[in-house]
Parts: structure tokens; C-alpha cells; sequence
């Protein structure tokens, strides 16, 4: 948005770009234990949950979700909860449900309410976020992605963009490829190795902390009201 603003001869020192905000204060307040749908899907805890939170959608590409999910569906301990609701939400559980997957390995529930969400934040693993493959949705700002980095979780993504360029310089998550063969292979990768899952998750926490913490950019967002109206 800042190259396009720039690009129509405005000088560069009069714009200033607030991202979306992660409200860190909500997603690691003392609710998000309150409720364990682990229990409630017989997910082990020793499973390695991946949590889609949004909406079904045609540009949000939550089939390449089942896609992975049909190539990992031997591996046990890994499992994707999708949560939400959109047009394309019947074409999914469809989908899930020809390569029987739904509920077994994939699982999906209806929107909750965002009071709900720390806690499916707090016990899931890791965050993903799709879109379909067009170039032009990889300057996209998903919510789920700052609402992950509130919750300290490492984001998964499958597309490039200013997104991929935040995850790879602060290790905070992993852009899979649009080949699910090899998306699969990373994955794979990641969940054999807890460690990395648990340095994905801090470094997503410490962004949303200094980045995108809410309060520093509304503070800032205010500075800027008041120094312009002198």
C-alpha cells in the first residue's frame, strides 16, 4: 500500500504504514484454558494439532489444507482443526469426506465465539493460513496470522509476500510450497521435531510483543493524530 501511495508522487516521509495488530493482552489472558477441544475431538496431547481459523472463502484456499491432509494421513500424531464458516465450507467437508479424512485427520467445527479462540489458540500447535494461488492475494494480512503471533504460534503460510519476508527474518513460522508433495515434506519435517514447533512459537510471540503489538501501534496511530493537528 506504501509503494502505491508513493508511486502516485507522494513523499515518502507523510506516510506511515500500522499493520494489523495482534491484542497479545487477549490471547494470553488467563481464559485460554478454559476450554480443551482436544477432549472434545479425542485428540491426544501428544498430537500435533494445526488450527485454520477464519473464513471459507473462494480466494482463502482451504482445500489445500485437505490436499496436505490426504498426503499426511498416515502420520498419527498430526491433525488439522479447520474452524469457520463460508461458501465454500460444504465443498470442503465434502472433499474431507470422499478421502475420508473428516474426522480422523481433519476436523471441522463451526465458527465460536472470539472469547472461544484463545483457548483452541492455546491448545492447537501451530497456525495456518491459506489463500488460493494468485499473485496478486500475497500482499494479504490475514487476522489468524497476528491473532497466532498473540497466542505465541508458529504460522504456517502457503503463499509469498510481506508475510513469508516476517516469518523467514524472525523464524517465527514456514511458508509451504504450492507442490503439496513437498509441502508435505516440510511439514513433516516440522512436526518430527517439537523443538523447532516450540522456537516457531516463542519468536511468533516476542513479534507480536514489539511488531504488532495492538497498544504500541494504537499508541502511535494516536501520536500521529496529535501531531498532525498542531
Amino acid at each position: 500500500m506504501k509503494s502505491y501511495i508513493i508511486n502516485k508522487g507522494i513523499c515518502e516521509n507523510k506516510i506511515t504504514v500500522i499493520p494489523n495488530a495482534s491484542d497479545v493482552s487477549f490471547f494470553q489472558d488467563k481464559n485460554k484454558e478454559d476450554y480443551n477441544f482436544r477432549n472434545s475431538l479425542k485428540i491426544s496431547e501428544e498430537s500435533i494439532i494445526v488450527l485454520y481459523a477464519g473464513t471459507f472463502g473462494n480466494v482463502n484456499g482451504c482445500n489445500y489444507i485437505i490436499e496436505l491432509a490426504s498426503i499426511l494421513k498416515d502420520i498419527n500424531h498430526l491433525k488439522f482443526v479447520l474452524i469457520g464458516e463460508g461458501k465454500e465450507k460444504d465443498i470442503i467437508i465434502d472433499n474431507a469426506k470422499k478421502l475420508n479424512l473428516l474426522n480422523e485427520n481433519v476436523f471441522i467445527l463451526p465458527q465460536v465465539n472470539k472469547n472461544k479462540m484463545p483457548s483452541y489458540l492455546y491448545n492447537s500447535d501451530l497456525v495456518i493460513s491459506t489463500i488460493t494461488n494468485l499473485k496478486a492475494l500475497e500482499a494479504n494480512s490475514a487476522n489468524k496470522v497476528f491473532d497466532g503471533f498473540a497466542a505465541g504460534k508458529g504460522v504456517l503460510i502457503n503463499h509469498g509476500g510481506w508475510i513469508s519476508d516476517v516469518l523467514h527474518t524472525s523464524n517465527a513460522g514456514i511458508q509451504l510450497s504450492w507442490d503439496i508433495k513437498e509441502a508435505s515434506l516440510q511439514l513433516i519435517e516440522l512436526v518430527n521435531n517439537k523443538q523447532s514447533i516450540d522456537t516457531m512459537g516463542l519468536n511468533a510471540a516476542e513479534l507480536a510483543k514489539t511488531k504488532f503489538n495492538r497498544k504500541i501501534l494504537t499508541d502511535k496511530i494516536d501520536n500521529i493524530i496529535v501531531k498532525s493537528s498542531k
